[in-house]
């Protein structure tokens, strides 16, 4: 399977979505995200590139994951 990463965010510039997402849910944050979909990024094959304490959250062929207590979500298209 390929991978493109659209966004990750981690500590400081995860606080925004992460708030978002405890305020009104996958659906809202996976929406903000999206505005970081320029339609270029690097395709990566191989591995997974969630970790093993990660949620997810699947929408068409967009995987959303995130971890609350570490403090980052990222976007990932499947291509």
């Amino acid at each position: 399977m390929k991978y493109k990463e659209i966004i990750f965010l981690q500590g400081e510039e995860a606080t925004e979505p992460l708030e978002i997402l405890e305020k009104e849910g996958e659906n809202a944050v996976f929406q903000y995200l999206l505005q970081w979909d320029y339609g270029e990024s690097t395709i990566t094959k191989g591995d997974s590139p969630f970790g093993s304490t990660d949620k997810l959250f699947y929408r068409e062929h967009f995987i959303m994951c995130y971890n609350n207590k570490v403090g980052y979500i990222g976007l990932i298209e499947v291509v």
